[in-house]
């Protein structure tokens, strides 16, 4: 149903000369006196009057709203006249969608949201993954409860941007690359790679990463310090440590007669997740999802490897 707008006339004091006994108004078009739209009153000599005027059945847009009085003896007064305004009805926002340079049909696009919300203040990224270099035009539209709203639409280009073909790495203060080549070409690099270091002796070390694109790009480096060392798994005559509780939900302990230099948590894979160095005795660990894991721990005699479970 539309929205009422609501009109509030007011009438200074008249002088008919006569009670004032009833009063008409209508919209754009005169019907006649006597044939417009009643407004009620309590016959007075003089009248201000306040009325709430229902334009439910007048279509959106300017229009013009005019009323009248009428005193006893059947004589009409002036006609006044205003202009306004009738909005549309204000509906909830039920879905948003977008499409690219082809209209798919309303309900058809994909989705940026999908609920009942007055206002939807929308944040998304939109994906170009799959979209030609070059001239496209971005198209977007709301839907109410009752119809859709208009179509808009953003024109933008897409540049041609170059895939990743290689990783690139360096040890320490070394001046030679080594590479990995990608293949296939990817958009952006989040793999687990096997890295060779046994040419390194023991002790610390520091590995440089850069990515390169197919047009011989390199990114900006990336650093990361790690330890070659002689490492016992699970050995109580290398280290002696206890780690506790096993299973963890929140914090892991570390009790040892040796100084810890670093601890570090890591998937299967050997991937680093949660890392700490310093004289450490005990690691939160509550931001890890329930699984196993290994801990890696440093001291001076080495690095030694236990398993972990986490079972929040």
């Amino acid at each position: 149903m539309k929205k009422l707008c609501l009109i509030f006339l007011v009438f200074p004091l008249l002088c008919f000369g006569q009670t004032l006994t009833q009063g008409e108004y209508f919209v754009d078009n005169d019907p006649g006196y006597g044939n417009g739209y009643l407004m009620n009153f309590t016959p007075t000599e003089s009248l201000t009057l306040a009325s709430e005027l229902s334009l439910e059945t007048v279509s959106p847009g300017f229009h013009t709203l005019y009323y009248r009085l009428k005193d006893d003896v059947n004589g009409w007064g002036q006609t006044f006249y205003q202009n306004v305004f009738v909005s549309l009805p204000v509906q909830n926002i039920t879905r948003l969608e977008y499409f690219i340079d082809v209209d798919p049909g309303y309900g058809n696009g994909i989705s940026l949201f999908e609920g009942s919300a007055d206002v939807a203040d929308i944040n998304s990224v939109i994906s170009l993954e799959n979209i030609e270099p070059g001239y496209h035009v971005l198209f977007y539209r709301s839907q109410d409860e009752g119809s859709w709203g208009e179509t808009f639409r953003h024109p933008f280009y897409k540049t041609l941007t170059p895939k990743l073909n290689a990783v690139l790495y360096s040890f320490d203060d070394e001046e030679s690359l080594y590479t990995l080549n990608l293949n296939p070409e990817l958009w952006e690099v989040d793999e687990d790679f096997d890295i060779d270091i046994s040419s390194l002796g023991n002790g610390d070390h520091v590995i440089h990463i850069w990515v390169q694109n197919t047009e011989g790009t390199l990114s900006e480096v990336w650093s990361e310090n790690f330890y070659v060392g002689p490492s016992a798994i699970n050995d109580p005559e290398n280290m002696s440590l206890k780690v506790y509780p096993n299973p963890a939900s929140e914090v892991i302990q570390f009790d040892s007669e040796d100084v810890i230099q670093s601890v570090a948590v890591l998937s299967l894979k050997g991937k680093v997740l949660k890392s700490a160095s310093g004289s450490v005795t005990e690691m939160n660990i509550s931001d890890l999802p329930d699984g196993l894991y290994l801990l890696s721990v440093k001291s001076s005699k080495g690095i030694t490897i236990r398993a972990i479970v986490i079972n929040h």
